[in-house]
């Protein structure tokens, strides 16, 4: 599978780096619990509660983008660049 990214710098509020379920308890809905909790309790600097439209995943394995597709309902998600 080809990741396509674009060029332009788009902002995020909150950055996933890692989700990880036992493969024998996947697909049971504990990564999906695991973002929503993330997101609903994430703050940024000036307080203001993170969205699933302003977080954005680390480089995602197939089953990342399958995961983060289905979470925001949508093949096109944002992807953060390392800066390292």
């Amino acid at each position: 599978e080809i990741l396509m990214l674009e060029e332009a710098e788009v902002p995020a509020k909150c950055g996933v780096c890692l989700v990880w379920v036992h493969q024998s308890h996947r697909r049971r809905g504990a990564a999906r619990k695991l973002l929503e909790a993330a997101i609903s309790t994430f703050r940024d600097a000036e307080g203001m509660p993170a969205s699933a439209e302003t977080c954005a995943f680390s480089q995602p394995t197939p089953d990342g983008r399958r995961l983060a597709a289905s979470f925001f309902g949508t093949p096109q998600f944002l992807v953060y660049r390392s800066t390292t």
